[in-house]
């Protein structure tokens, strides 16, 4: 076969994948296929970077690597559920049940009912989906977040991850009853949610670590605690400076400001192992 035909037959062949991906039936639904590869290729650059060792974080460090992360694919099912049950919001804001969709981000704004300006402002207002602000990623790979129905994106990096689809909603609020003081007529919603082969819970693995980071020691459980102000790298910090001071009084070797060093235990002092 002649290698230019060959050429041409797989950009072709790539075409019609890429085309059925993110094509979805339901014509009623506001977003085109261009605007859902887009949120796709942010997404799945992302995660590329990620399974790559290539991450770079808000800290200056990159994130530790993850052992495989396929791309993930487009779910017309998904957005046509959540496309409907945000038809329904519309019409009874006050009683809307958007809790059930699971969502993982949401964006709005007003009066803007273009869906190309919608999405890019969603992406351009949503930096966290790069990954880039996922700082904890550098020292670890567990979930931690608190179950959120409107701010779970580190998700999108879970090699547990498997779908993703965003429905466009614009209501007329104008048009409702319902109380709220609101800046505009219409009100334009872009909902969104990645789909999960299994549900991540509190301290679970978002992520494989590669094999090839062999210098990798996973946080003692004594450190993984819910959100409480502090991350694990300052729990981390912390208790190592308290070992340290019980380590040298244990051994006759701490420094007090009077130049006297602390009078030794009994019994040598046992490291923390825990902080609350």
């Amino acid at each position: 076969m002649n290698c230019s035909f060959q050429i041409i037959l797989v950009s072709c062949i790539f075409a019609i994948v890429l085309g059925q991906s993110t094509t979805c039936s339901n014509n009623n639904l506001l977003m085109t296929p261009t605007l859902r590869q887009k949120v796709l290729n942010v997404l799945n650059l992302a995660r590329n970077k990620l399974e790559s060792g290539q991450l770079l974080l808000n800290n200056g460090e990159y994130a530790v690597q993850a052992a495989s992360l396929p791309d993930l694919t487009w779910s017309c099912e998904l957005e046509e559920e959540m496309f409907e049950k945000m038809e329904e919001s519309c019409d009874s804001p006050l009683n809307a049940d958007l809790q059930s969709l699971g969502l993982t981000w949401a964006f709005n704004r007003f009066d803007d009912s273009d869906a190309e300006t919608l999405v890019d402002a969603m992406l351009e207002n949503q930096p966290v989906l790069t990954g880039f602000y996922h700082v904890q990623l550098s020292r670890h790979n567990l979930y931690l977040e608190p179950i959120s129905t409107f701010g779970t994106q580190i998700i999108a990096l879970s090699d547990k991850a498997q779908y993703v689809a965003c429905a466009i909603q614009n209501c007329n609020i104008s048009a409702v009853s319902s109380g709220w003081a609101l800046p505009g007529e219409i009100m334009n919603n872009i909902y969104c949610k990645v789909s999960l082969t299994e549900q991540l819970g509190f301290g679970d693995e978002i992520y494989q670590i590669s094999p090839y980071i062999v210098n990798y020691i996973p946080p003692s459980q004594d450190v993984v605690c819910p959100s409480s102000g502090m991350v694990i790298e300052q729990r981390e910090a912390v208790l190592e400076k308290i070992n340290a001071a019980r380590s040298q009084i244990s051994q006759n070797n701490y420094h007090l400001p009077n130049g006297n060093n602390a009078l030794p235990p009994a019994q040598p002092l046992s490291p923390l192992v825990r902080l609350l």
